[in-house]
């Protein structure tokens, strides 16, 4: 469900088409949204999410709140 939610949007903002969207940036951007995600969830640590974090994930009082993702591209 993340790996979706974290590719749709990224596919907003990177496009393989366009030559001026680095695609290795989207992977590190793809990287750093997982990092995220597990920060989160994982609460014992162990790199994998059971299905009690991720059931305790879904009561906290921003589950449901969407901030979306920051994908914007700042030029340099």
């Amino acid at each position: 469900m993340t790996y979706c939610l974290c590719v749709c949007q990224l596919d907003k903002a990177y496009d393989p088409d366009a030559p001026e969207d680095d695609m290795v940036e989207r992977y590190e951007e793809m990287n750093r949204m997982r990092e995220h995600v597990m920060n989160e969830i994982d609460k014992d640590h162990d790199r994998l999410i059971s299905l009690q974090e991720f059931l305790d994930s879904t009561k906290q009082t921003d589950f449901k709140k969407d901030e979306g993702w920051d994908v914007s591209i700042v030029a340099v």
